[in-house]
């Protein structure tokens, strides 16, 4: 199997296990906080936007150190 395949099934099973770590840490994540106080409908809401936002986070994070894929 090619690396970048290889780098591919990998990445897909990762991103289904960081999306739900992801989805825990929030819950502890905002303990304390406004945000602490959310229920129903502006709960799922705030989650999601931690989440977007945390994500985005990441991307910059990638951006600006440009990992490479290494070549076959």
């Amino acid at each position: 199997m090619s690396k970048n395949k290889e780098i591919d099934r990998v990445a897909e099973y990762l991103h289904e296990v960081m999306l739900e770590n992801l989805k825990d840490s929030v819950g502890w994540a905002i303990q304390g906080t406004d945000l602490d106080n959310c229920e129903g409908d502006e709960y799922y809401d705030m989650t999601n936007a931690v989440m977007t936002r945390t994500i985005e986070y990441m991307l910059n994070w990638l951006e600006t150190d440009a990992i490479q894929i290494p070549e076959e």
